[in-house]
C-alpha cells in the first residue's frame, strides 16, 4: 500500500508538534506501508524561507520529496491581517454596520500595511470583499506551494492513501480537497480564534476520515464543527516505547548544567504563545515568595521572544534527544504554560520518566491527561501555581506518587502498537469505501 504522509516541515532537526509527529508515526508504520513524505523545503515556520534543496531524499529509511514554497511569510503583514480578523468577529457580533471607510474595511486593512503591494497574495486579493480576507489570511498563514498541491492533484491515482497533519496550514487547506476520498486528517485542533473562521466551518466539510490526538480535541472538533459526526473519526496521539534509560554523560551538554540544585524543566519552542512569558512570571514570583528555595527554573529549547534573565532561571537553547532525557531525568517537576495543545509529546515524555507535571488549566487536553492519570496538577491562577509548585517540591512522596501514576498511563495508553493499528484499521475503511462497485458485490456474494 503506497502512502503519503503531508506535512508542512520535516526533518531530524524539526523536534516538536506535528512535524514530530507526522516522523515518529512515519517510522513506526514504514514497515506496514510504502510511505513517502511530502513536504515543503521550509525549517522555519515563522518565515516559510526556503532552506532545503527541492526534490528526493532519505530521512531514517523514508523517502522525502520537498516542495518549494511560493513566498515567505510577513509576520508584520500576517498579523495585521489575522488582527483584523479577529476584531471583525466581534464586530458581527455585534451587529456593526461596516462602511469603506470603516477602520475594519478591507480597505482601511491594506492601506494600514506598509508592504500590503509588495505581497503578491495581498495584491490579487485587494479590490475583493470582506470575506476574501479569510482566504489572504490562509494563504498568508501558509504554507503555499504551488508545486506541491499541483503534484497531489497530478498524483492522486499514484497512493492509495494521503494523511494530513495539521488543520490550519495552507498546505493541508488547499491540498485535502485535491485527494479527498483518500485522506485521513490529523487536525491538531485547539482553541483558537481563527476557528471561527468561515473558512474552516467549509473546510471541515470536506474530510471523511479523522484521526484526533485526544478525547478532548475530538470532543472540541465536534463542537465547533457539527457536520463530522457523520465522518469516520477515531482517537490515537502517538506512542511512547521507551526502551532505554539516558546515560548521563556532561561531556554531552551543551551548556553548563550540574545536577547540584533541583529545578523545574520546560520543554519546546520559548515563545509568548506557549505561555512562557507568564510561566517565568508566575516562578519569579515563586521565588519572591520563598527566596530560600533552591529551585530553580530551565528552559530548554530555542527562543523565539525575548525573556527575562534572572539567577535562577537557565536558558540551553537548542537540545539534542539524548540530552533532552537526561533534562527530564533530572528535574523535580516537568511544566507546561501553553494555553494551546492537541496533545502535548513532552508532557507524556516526562511521565514516562517518572516526573510529576503541572500544567495550564486553560488547556482542556492538559487537564485531560491530568485527570485521567492522577501524574499532574493544573493551575487555574497565579497564586495557584505557586501553591501548587511549593506543595510538589516540599512533598516528596507526593511527586514520587505521582510521577509514577504518570508513568502507568503512558505504558497502559500510548504503545506504538495501539496507535498504528488505528491508521491501519481507518486505511481499510478508506480502501473499502474505494473499491469499485463490483468489487463490493463480489464481496458480498
Amino acid at each position: 500500500m503506497k502512502v503519503a504522509f503531508i506535512t508542512p516541515r520535516y526533518g531530524e532537526s524539526i523536534n516538536g508538534g506535528a512535524e514530530l509527529q507526522a516522523r515518529l508515526t512515519a517510522h513506526h508504520l514504514k514497515d506496514s506501508w510504502d510511505i513517502e513524505v511530502l513536504s515543503t523545503c521550509a525549517l522555519d515556520y515563522r518565515t516559510w524561507k526556503n532552506h532545503f534543496s527541492p526534490g528526493d531524499e532519505v530521512i531514517e529509511e523514508i523517502k522525502v520529496k520537498r516542495f518549494e514554497v511560493d513566498y515567505e511569510r510577513s509576520p508584520e503583514t500576517f498579523d495585521l491581517c489575522y488582527d483584523f480578523l479577529v476584531k471583525l468577529y466581534l464586530y458581527k457580533q455585534r451587529k456593526a454596520h461596516i462602511t469603506t471607510q470603516d477602520p475594519m474595511s478591507v480597505e482601511h486593512l491594506f492601506s494600514e500595511s506598509k508592504d500590503s503591494l509588495k505581497n503578491p497574495i495581498l495584491k490579487s486579493f485587494i479590490n475583493n470583499s470582506i470575506e476574501s480576507v479569510e482566504n489572504i489570511w490562509m494563504k498568508l498563514q501558509g504554507p503555499y506551494s504551488t508545486s506541491l498541491v499541483d503534484y497531489l492533484e497530478s498524483h492522486k491515482d499514484t497512493y492509495d492513501l494521503f494523511v494530513f497533519f495539521t488543520a490550519n496550514y495552507a498546505l493541508t487547506y488547499y491540498g485535502l480537497p485535491k485527494v479527498r476520498n483518500k485522506a485521513i486528517l490529523v487536525p491538531e485542533l485547539h482553541r483558537e480564534a481563527c476557528m471561527s473562521f468561515n473558512i474552516f466551518d467549509q473546510f471541515f466539510n470536506i474530510p471523511k476520515y479523522f484521526i484526533f490526538n485526544t478525547e478532548e480535541e475530538k470532543f472540541l472538533a465536534k463542537d465547533l464543527f457539527p457536520q463530522i459526526s457523520n465522518a469516520y473519526i477515531d482517537v490515537a496521539g502517538i506512542g511512547l516505547d521507551r526502551t532505554k534509560n539516558p546515560i548521563i554523560n556532561k561531556d554531552d551538554l551543551s551548556f553548563e548544567l550540574d545536577f547540584n540544585f533541583p529545578y523545574i524543566l520546560y520543554l519546546g519552542r520559548i515563545e509568548q504563545s506557549k505561555g512562557c512569558d507568564e510561566l517565568l512570571h508566575n516562578f519569579l514570583s515563586y521565588k519572591s515568595m520563598f527566596p530560600k528555595s533552591e529551585l530553580k527554573l530551565v528552559f530548554a529549547g530555542k527562543k523565539f521572544c525575548e525573556m527575562k534573565e534572572h539567577q535562577d532561571v537557565i536558558y540551553t537553547g537548542f537540545v539534542s534527544e539524548n540530552q533532552k532525557d537526561i533534562l527530564i531525568e533530572n528535574a523535580k517537576i516537568f511544566v507546561m504554560p501553553s494555553p494551546y495543545e492537541s496533545f502535548s509529546i513532552a508532557l507524556l515524555e516526562a511521565w514516562s520518566f517518572n516526573i510529576p507535571t503541572l500544567v495550564n488549566g486553560k488547556s482542556d487536553v492538559l487537564k485531560g491527561h491530568c485527570k485521567r492519570s492522577g501524574g499532574g496538577f493544573y493551575y487555574n491562577s497565579h497564586s495557584h501555581f505557586v501553591y501548587l509548585l511549593d506543595l510538589l517540591f516540599n512533598r516528596p512522596y507526593l511527586s514520587k506518587e505521582m510521577g509514577a501514576k504518570g508513568s502507568n498511563y503512558v505504558k497502559n495508553n500510548y504503545k506504538w502498537k495501539n496507535i498504528t493499528g488505528k491508521y491501519l484499521k481507518c486505511a481499510e475503511q478508506i480502501l473499502q469505501a474505494n473499491l469499485p462497485k463490483e468489487s463490493h458485490l463480489d464481496q458480498r456474494i
